[in-house]
């Protein structure tokens, strides 16, 4: 059986522990495991919202790029007044005014190719957003995972700090006891005490180094999972097994999105170096117009316009 101080310590001891695992007091501390991690991060975390903002940005760029083919729509209204000084004549200074209203209407018809390569360029990019994307995924999906089992390791290395210290404390006391019954020299009673002060620095380290973690993991998280005292669970641990390494090879070489990502700037460069030759092309297009104009209203004066230009 252990003696007073013994226990006394050993309580203090487990006090310090559990008071480090819950900051907040002795309240239950809410279980995350790592899928909830991992919805969390994917849910919040700001890179990833930055990217799948790019991705509809490059979606808007495609929708934009399309428009040239649809007709082209543009309706106008006015009003001008206007003077003329007849001082050749003393007839003073006439005064009129003019209204105007219209709709005009502009449609591509072809351009040598230029408009569809344009269009390809921005579907391009918008292939590269995407790959961007995945890639920005898989990576957090990475960070998290590593992240997660860092929390974890310095939550072991933690407690193995503070049992250490126990354990130097009892030596420390044994070596005290037997000085003072003249069985140790004062060396031993030294060396005891150098030892508890490394223990001790070294749990301010694991501590130290625990915290890290935890901020480093809330920070792909973008914040604290829960709004309370949480704890990381341990997943089961298991071994996967060993996969020829030459089909993960072409694996990798058709499913990693950075080697997507690489092939679609490709292609986008190429649909611009196509749009640059292509610009140096005549285009052809269809407009029509009709306009309404004259003094008062309602205006008497029609007039309409269609024809076809080549630029």
């Amino acid at each position: 059986m252990k003696s007073t101080p013994e226990l006394h310590r050993h309580i203090i001891s487990v006090f310090l522990i559990l008071f480090f695992m819950f900051p907040a007091g002795l309240q239950a501390a809410e279980s995350i495991d790592l899928n909830q991690a991992l919805g969390i991060a994917l849910a919040r975390n700001p890179s990833l919202a930055a990217s799948r903002s790019e991705v509809d940005a490059a979606r808007a760029g495609v929708t934009q790029a399309k428009a040239v083919y649809y007709p082209q729509v543009r309706a106008s209204a006015g009003y001008d007044r206007t003077g003329v000084d007849l001082e050749s004549t003393d007839g003073g200074t006439v005064t009129t005014g003019n209204y105007a209203a219209g709709v005009s209407v502009s449609q591509y018809l072809f351009d040598f190719g230029k408009s569809p390569a344009e269009v390809e360029k921005t579907r391009q990019a918008l292939r590269v957003s995407e790959k961007d994307l995945t890639t920005v995924e898989k990576t957090l999906v990475r960070d998290m995972e590593q992240a997660y089992f860092e929390v974890l390791k310095n939550q072991q290395l933690v407690a193995v700090s503070q049992e250490n210290l126990e354990v130097r404390q009892q030596l420390l006391d044994q070596a005290r006891a037997h000085y003072d019954q003249g069985m140790r020299p004062r060396i031993d009673v030294t060396r005891a005490e150098a030892e508890v002060s490394q223990a001790r620095l070294d749990l301010v380290t694991s501590r130290f180094g625990l915290q890290e973690a935890t901020i480093a993991l809330e920070r792909l998280l973008g914040g604290p999972p829960v709004s309370g005292a949480y704890e990381l669970t341990d997943p089961a641990q298991g071994t996967a097994p060993l996969a020829d390494l030459n089909r993960l090879l072409q694996l990798a070489l058709a499913e990693r999105s950075e080697i997507a990502a690489l092939e679609a700037q490709i292609a986008a460069a190429q649909a611009s170096s196509l749009v640059a030759r292509r610009s140096a092309y005549p285009s052809l297009n269809a407009s029509g117009s009709y306009t309404y104009d004259g003094e008062e209203v309602p205006m008497e004066d029609h007039r309409w316009q269609a024809g076809v230009s080549l630029d």
